[in-house]
């Protein structure tokens, strides 16, 4: 997790930025802070995007978050998912997009908990970088008492995963992997 508070404008970033021209401001603070992180890591190899928007790096597999000025980078031998998601009430609008019946019947009025069914299904969809119905074909499953984890199926793939989750700078961080 990287919080960009570095100006992509800066010379010592020069190298870093080339290939952000054309972009927006936010767009060129988002992809700096990946590359920060990839820096970080010590990963020399530039980020490829697949025609689906999927990253990929040689190797390894890789899933990114952006949200304001956090930037998240998740890294992996078998594929992984990152989403960060601020607790907005947007998501009131449009939860009958990403949840099923039985989630908006438990959680429809819950900000907390939309906001990780709405995280966890962005993670899953990311390991695979096709197209998933959200509500019709994810499920979410919370413990009675939830953990720092809970679980998402995708009946279209057949298999759950489990989704861990912390909060930082405000904002929900689910990740999980295969």
């Amino acid at each position: 997790m990287w919080k960009v508070e570095e100006d992509h404008n800066d010379p010592q970033y020069a190298d870093l930025v080339k290939s952000f021209k054309g972009k927006s401001d936010k767009r060129r603070r988002e992809e700096l802070g990946g590359a920060l992180l990839l820096e970080r890591l010590e990963i020399r190899d530039k980020i490829v995007y697949l025609e689906n928007g999927k990253p990929t790096l040689p190797g390894v597999h890789i899933s990114i978050s952006h949200s304001d000025d956090i930037v998240g980078l998740a890294v992996g031998e078998k594929p992984v998912g990152l989403d960060i998601q601020d607790d907005t009430p947007k998501l009131f609008n449009i939860k009958h997009k990403f949840c099923n019946d039985e989630e908006l019947r438990m959680w429809s009025d819950d900000l907390d908990r939309l906001t990780l069914i709405w995280a966890g299904k962005e993670s899953v969809f990311k390991i695979y970088g096709e197209d998933l119905a959200f509500a019709e074909e994810m499920h979410v499953h919370f413990p009675v008492q939830p953990p720092k984890w809970y679980e998402c199926t995708s009946l279209k793939h057949k298999r759950t995963y489990i989704l861990d989750w912390l909060t930082f700078e405000g904002k929900r961080v689910v990740w999980t992997r295969s």
